[in-house]
């Protein structure tokens, strides 16, 4: 196992910007990503016969600019985040092509980008036990992914503490090496998410207890450290599939959230009409989400937590995941990432503004108001009765009341609007 302590404390050495990265995704080489100039590249390679991304056309020319430092932007994390990835690794933060050299072997949609035009590593696994486990979260508040420790290499976007591992048929974790993909995420309790571990789980859970399809959720502790772990929705049967979220698809990829320039609720719809065999059944799927994550007040809910699974099966949209209820967290907006109709927020939602999402879909506005009103009874029937599985974990009680009287306030808001929309009707 690297000697992760001496990793983590001394900055590596500047290194040596590469000009070239191949990229892999499932198993298969995508093309070439390059510097040309000051901007970055795509080129496909002669065997590609599907694209990276909707938004990176597959043509014999270079893709190049805006939509492919997008992109591959939006396989790192964000911010403070990416800072400090970038210090560790001695080079700028927008200098995307070095971060991904030394972080992209393991990034999400199942892609890995190499120095080499070879097939990818099966890589290898180090067992780790809990203290060791413990101690290498800790980290990661200074040092997101272990970002220049030798031996890893791995990127997930999103703000939070986060970790990829190896869940082993036992049970145990194993921490991936030499370009191993992860099989699970894990996110710790730290500055100044404590207590978004508990309220992570607690929301996947429940959207599977009304009938949301959700990423499995676990919630464990490390001596007094609680961590949510998360199975990967870009893993089936231990291989990467490809997957794209709906913000790389649409061209946007490290703008998710509509305030940024990100697409729209409408656009996100009318996306799949473009790749669904059925589109209705996968619309609902899409509206049963966004009216999970409006009742339960996850507002940060953008279009990076749509994705798009691309599988030898078919195509479909991959499992609710990030669900996370923002009341809980003052640091976090609380107004929604992607607007229902003109409606910033729930509390501003008026019969309209159901209309004018509903008339994007193939949806029935009578069949959402349905579903609407079925999902706020499950919500408030089956959150008290999971709040049971959660009191004896610290802060448990004070979590899930709050997770609860959102859901409270947010079902009569809702209900109120879907009470005018049929007074209105009539």
């Amino acid at each position: 196992m690297p000697n992760k302590k001496a990793a983590a404390s001394t900055p590596l050495p500047p290194v040596t910007p590469p000009d070239c990265l191949y990229v892999w995704q499932a198993g298969r080489l995508m093309g070439e990503l390059r510097r040309v100039g000051d901007q970055v590249a795509f080129c496909y390679t002669s065997q590609a016969t599907q694209p990276l991304s909707r938004s990176l056309p597959l043509q014999p020319r270079l893709n190049v600019g805006e939509p492919v430092s997008r992109f591959f932007s939006s396989l790192l994390p964000p911010g403070q985040s990416r800072a400090l990835c970038a210090k560790a690794l001695g080079c700028l933060p927008d200098d995307v092509i070095t971060l991904l050299a030394h972080m992209g072997a393991d990034a999400a949609g199942g892609i890995a980008l190499l120095p080499t035009d070879t097939p990818p590593k099966i890589g290898t696994q180090a067992a780790i036990d809990q203290h060791e486990l413990h101690e290498l979260l800790l980290q990661l508040t200074d040092l997101p992914m272990l970002a220049g420790v030798p031996r890893i290499s791995q990127t997930l976007c999103g703000a939070r503490p986060k970790l990829g591992l190896i869940r082993q048929p036992d049970g145990r974790f194993a921490l991936p090496l030499d370009g191993a993909h992860s099989t699970h995420v894990i996110k710790p309790d730290l500055a100044p998410w404590q207590g978004a571990a508990l309220t992570e789980v607690f929301c996947q859970q429940l959207a599977s207890r009304v009938g949301v399809p959700a990423s499995q959720a676990e919630l464990v502790m490390l001596g007094d450290l609680p961590c949510s772990v998360i199975a990967r929705y870009d893993i089936e049967n231990g291989t990467s599939i490809a997957a794209e979220t709906f913000a790389q698809a649409l061209g946007c990829g490290d703008r998710p959230r509509e305030s940024m320039g990100g697409p729209s609720l409408a656009a996100c719809f009318g996306l799949i009409e473009t790749f669904a065999d059925d589109v209705r059944a996968e619309q609902q799927v899409l509206m049963d989400y966004v009216l999970f994550n409006a009742l339960i007040g996850n507002a940060n809910a953008d279009s990076s937590l749509f994705v798009i699974i691309h599988a030898d099966n078919g195509t479909r949209l991959a499992p609710l995941h990030g669900a996370l209820c923002a009341a809980a967290f003052p640091h976090l907006q609380q107004r929604l990432a992607l607007r229902i109709g003109k409606a910033a927020e729930l509390g501003a939602l008026r019969s309209q503004d159901l209309r004018q999402l509903v008339a994007a879909t193939q949806l029935d506005m009578q069949d959402v108001a349905g579903r609407a009103q079925e999902m706020a009874q499950q919500l408030r029937q089956h959150s008290r009765t999971l709040a049971d599985d959660f009191s004896h974990y610290p802060a448990g009680p004070t979590l899930t009341r709050t997770i609860i009287a959102t859901i409270e306030q947010n079902s009569t808001l809702l209900m109120q609007t879907l009470r005018n929309m049929r007074q209105t009707a009539a």
